[in-house]
């Protein structure tokens, strides 16, 4: 699908219907936060429920009768109609970059500076095409300029003075643990895993 050429998105095909889905960008970005912030607080169950709500409102009986279909649509969905990505390999994690909920001042900064987009303001914006201007920022915005600082790599042939100045910028920049206690026990026996 192409954002030049092909029309966005407004329903998925689930169980062999098209289902509205709701695009708005917000509705996306609730999704993200509800799964930072609630993931420890509710069941597994709850939580299911409370995203097909965000995505189907008017739909919610149909879509749990069709689970696997509406996630693998869903997921489509949120990914831009892309393919699962890879896995970064065992025992990596891929840096988090950006917090809709941290980076909300710098991200609606560069909104508007460089699109002349308000995004308190407008009503409405496809989930596809915010992903789209949101890649597409400049590197003059101060969000872009931050997202590299998160994911620069400090290395060993780096000049030490260079590498002290990355890690107090990184310092600076770094987004808090959003992990649940298990999930930072996991990850921690994963890195010990990785290493045998």
């Amino acid at each position: 699908m192409s954002l030049l050429i092909d029309s966005l998105p407004d329903t998925v095909k689930i169980g062999g219907k098209a289902v509205p889905i709701d695009t708005n960008f917000r509705t996306s970005i609730r999704y993200e936060l509800l799964l930072t912030k609630q993931l420890d607080q509710l069941s597994e169950n709850d939580l299911l429920l409370k995203i097909l709500s965000l995505f189907f409102p008017n739909d919610i009986e149909y879509v749990t009768e069709n689970l696997q279909e509406t996630i693998d649509a869903l997921m489509w969905f949120y990914r831009c109609g892309e393919p699962e990505s890879e896995d970064t390999g065992k025992g990596k994690k891929a840096t988090e970059i950006y917090s809709y909920e941290y980076d909300a001042p710098y991200i609606y900064a560069a909104f508007l500076t460089q699109y002349g987009i308000d995004l308190n303001l407008i009503d409405y914006l496809h989930w596809w095409k915010f992903r789209a201007l949101f890649s597409g920022l400049g590197e003059n915005n101060e969000i872009v300029k931050i997202m590299s600082i998160r994911q620069a790599e400090i290395t060993r042939d780096m000049p030490k003075e260079q590498a002290k100045q990355l890690r107090k910028l990184k310092r600076i920049y770094r987004l808090p643990d959003m992990r649940s206690a298990e999930q930072k026990d996991a990850d921690f026996a994963d890195s010990f895993s990785a290493l045998f």
